[in-house]
């Protein structure tokens, strides 16, 4: 048997206007998509004892002025190319009913790429705001992905019996190779970062400066080439106890591997793990209570191995700082106009750049005691027949997080100062409420800020009484003291917690002509950490709550 399906979806955004300087309720070029995608399916049976089944899918879209947020002008969006190929083989082979042998050959690759519609050293203009800023000329950054992978699967199935008891064992293993390669890369080596003023115009460079100065940006590129390797045996065992009870035990022994190449050295290995996952359930077939079926299951689950558990890992040079330097020349003569990291040195030399803030996103560590995070998971379940047609049901489901990897500052509470009971007022001088009280909050002040300010201080460039340049309570013996000394290890961190609980209620009707179902979902998620399986987005977040103390006041 053979099936080809194929599909075309075209689809188009409204994205509402936030430029004031244009016109229309909504952005003149939109979002736009084309999208292809197609499945075969064969089914070929040469013979009694064999069974090949194959499927193959494929995708290819592309985007037109896509990631608009109504903040970019159009030649500051993005076109977007991206393709991918998913297919698995599965040959059966069945010697008897007591004896059958599955083989599995599976795999996925893709390609996608986020292009700016001007050429890649043309700098993008971003104004210097935290929220939303508007963008115009270049998108700031352009964008690669290629992440792979494939798995091969076999296992023997035996049925029979032993010591008057009905046995099926599965016995089996697995093994698949992936890579995830990430490339982020500035347009024009940098952005002109100048500030909102009276009058600014993208398209004439005199009118960006205050106070004499430009804003630029710098860094922030991403370089990540990473693979894994993923192995395991298992043995599933099903014994039928009674005829109404059945005992699963199993066990699957697995190996874990993460290996990256940086830009300047060889491919090496960042982390590896090994071990045991057991497992065991229970299905009670209870007639006797008018067909009730209760089902019970605990296991362990490895998460497999990806590339963000590893990407923070000393000498991959996965992230780049992002720094913001004031250009104090003479205005560019065209929007277009760039520096290079060489120009700009020797430019600061003359006192032409001023450096003004970094944003640390390169931080890295040696690896210390790492073991693959892994979830215990408790399933229990009811279900019940009524009659040959309808059925209703409920399970609960308990997941625990464990040995979740983080990157940590062994240092990190002697890197900050806390300031505590701050009040947190607007740029107006206004306080801010939360609940109807004034928002009060710890503070944890970098150590290398503070120690730079007062650098700073010294050099003779701050110079402003009315300005607190250093927390309350800090006298000059303090901060004399203040030492700023990070100790990165990537590790397991006991202080990560994650617990998910979930019911789950169903009832189900299934008639010859039709079929119905209705069902509700109560889940409660408590913990530190958001995510568990690597991050949606390279181009956003950072190294950590483990690294970033403030970043511990948004635990949940």
């Amino acid at each position: 048997h053979f099936g080809l399906l194929g599909l075309v979806i075209r689809q188009g955004e409204l994205v509402p206007n936030f430029l004031p300087a244009r016109t229309g309720e909504f952005v003149p070029q939109p979002p736009s998509f084309r999208d292809h995608r197609w499945l075969a399916k064969l089914s070929w049976k040469p013979g009694g004892r064999d069974l090949f089944e194959g499927s193959f899918m494929g995708r290819h879209q592309d985007g037109e002025r896509v990631g608009q947020t109504g903040y970019e002008a159009a030649d500051a969006t993005e076109r977007l190319r991206q393709w991918n190929l998913t297919g698995n083989v599965t040959w059966q082979r069945s010697w008897s009913p007591q004896s059958a042998l599955t083989v599995r050959l599976g795999g996925v690759v893709a390609r996608e790429r986020r292009d700016p519609y001007d050429d890649p050293a043309v700098p993008g203009i971003e104004l210097l705001t935290r929220v939303n800023p508007p963008r115009y000329q270049n998108t700031s950054f352009r964008t690669r992905a290629a992440p792979s992978s494939l798995g091969l699967t076999a296992f023997w199935t035996l049925r029979g019996q032993l010591a008057g008891l009905e046995h099926e064992v599965r016995l089996g293993g697995e093994y698949t190779l992936g890579a995830w390669d990430f490339e982020r890369r500035r347009n024009g080596g940098m952005t002109w970062r100048p500030l909102r003023t009276r009058g600014f115009d993208p398209g004439t460079p005199a009118t960006w400066v205050f106070n004499d100065a430009i804003g630029t940006a710098w860094g922030g590129d991403v370089r990540l080439d990473s693979d894994v390797r993923t192995a395991a045996v298992f043995v599933q065992h099903r014994i039928e106890i009674l005829s109404w009870l059945r005992f699963n035990p199993g066990f699957r022994y697995g190996w874990w591997t993460g290996a990256l190449t940086p830009a300047a050295g060889p491919r090496f290995t960042a982390v590896r793990d090994q071990g045991l996952e057991p497992r065991i359930g229970v299905v009670a077939e209870l007639n006797a209570l008018g067909g009730l079926v209760a089902k019970a299951h605990w296991g362990q689950y490895h998460q497999p191995m990806f590339a963000a558990l590893f990407d923070r890992v000393e000498g991959a040079g996965t992230y780049s700082d992002e720094e913001i330097w004031s250009y104090l020349g003479a205005a560019p003569g065209t929007p277009t106009q760039t520096f290079t990291l060489a120009e700009r040195e020797a430019l600061a030399a003359l006192g032409l750049f001023r450096f003004e803030e970094v944003d640390r996103l390169d931080q890295a560590g040696r690896v210390e005691q790492y073991r693959q995070p892994y979830v215990d998971q408790t399933v229990l379940s009811l279900e019940r027949a009524f009659g040959s047609r309808w059925k209703a049901g409920v399970a609960y489901v308990h997941r625990r997080n464990r040995n979740l990897v983080a990157l940590v500052d062994r240092n990190l509470a002697s890197n900050y100062t806390v300031v505590e009971d701050v009040l947190i007022r607007d740029r107006f001088g206004r306080l801010l409420s939360f609940g109807g009280q004034p928002l009060v909050l710890d503070l944890a002040i970098s150590n290398e800020d503070i120690l730079r300010v007062q650098e700073l201080l010294r050099q003779g460039v701050l110079l402003d009484p009315n300005v607190l340049y250093a927390p309350p309570g800090l006298g000059t013996a303090e901060l004399a003291a203040l030492r700023y000394d990070p100790d990165f290890v990537l590790t397991n961190v006991p202080e990560a917690t994650r617990r998910f609980e979930q019911l789950q209620l169903r009832l189900e009707a299934r008639y010859r002509t039709w079929w119905a179902g209705a069902s509700a979902t109560l889940s409660t998620l408590e913990g530190n950490v958001n995510v568990v399986t690597g991050p949606d987005d390279y181009t956003t977040g950072g190294p950590g709550p483990w690294v970033r103390l403030n970043e511990q006041h948004n635990f949940f």
